[in-house]
């Protein structure tokens, strides 16, 4: 397992995130039941575990894992990134491949709320878990305002998306290292694109920039740059 970060100050302004993971794949292949189907072979993957923010779409934290990696205990790791960076998530929303009371108290841990949907086996006994208790009686009897929160996962989903239309799916680097290094890469070019969006969106001023090289379209509501 590698880890990265690709944080970006922007981070800092997140007051949600949202985790999830996405399969990429390499140009290595592996052997599949040969002795049962012959030379068949199926490619390599890596997997991206990410946690971004839900506003300006930064990956504040990543994780590459074998393609088999599971989910569910990247999750606590991820959280523990963000917090130890310095930023402060208020809400945290991930699917239910990464419900357990395990994660749900990591995430108050952190200071935040999460929402991850409950499974139809999942049942109210919170085993000492005060997160659990509190999640399972808002999605039970709040759902409505449970989803308008979960929705924001979406936004997870749409940064995967957007790194493999711009950067490609495949990882073209045949070392496992490489290949680790080529999907940070991929996530950090992402994170690139993050403070010229939050300049013009936001009007979010890099400290590199001086007060006379600012863009008039992208100064702060009621200031004047240069001339």
């Amino acid at each position: 397992m590698q880890s990265g970060s690709p944080d970006l100050p922007e981070g800092r302004l997140e007051p949600r995130g949202a985790v999830d993971a996405s399969g990429y794949r390499t140009t290595s292949f592996e052997a599949y039941c040969q002795e049962a189907h012959g030379p068949s072979r199926t490619n390599v993957w890596k997997k991206a575990h990410v946690i971004v923010g839900t506003a300006t779409h930064v990956v504040a934290g990543a994780v590459v894992t074998e393609g088999t990696g599971a989910d569910v205990v990247q999750f606590a790791p991820l959280l523990r990134h963000v917090r130890d960076a310095g930023c402060s998530v208020l809400e945290v929303c991930a699917d239910t491949a990464y419900l357990s009371r395990a994660n749900v108290e990591a995430v108050t841990e952190v200071g935040a709320r999460p929402y991850i949907p409950l499974k139809s086996s999942s049942i109210e006994r919170s085993h000492g878990s005060a997160g659990w208790a509190e999640l399972y009686c808002l999605f039970e009897e709040h759902r409505e305002e449970f989803e308008a929160h979960f929705l924001r996962r979406s936004n997870v989903e749409a940064v995967f998306a957007a790194i493999k239309k711009k950067l490609g799916e495949t990882l073209k680097s045949r070392d496992p290292t490489a290949q680790i290094h080529e999907l940070l890469a991929k996530l950090l070019a992402c994170n690139l694109t993050v403070p010229i969006h939050e300049m013009y969106e936001h009007r979010v001023i890099p400290e590199f920039l001086q007060a006379n090289s600012v863009p008039r379209e992208i100064a702060p509501c009621g200031e004047v740059i240069g001339d």
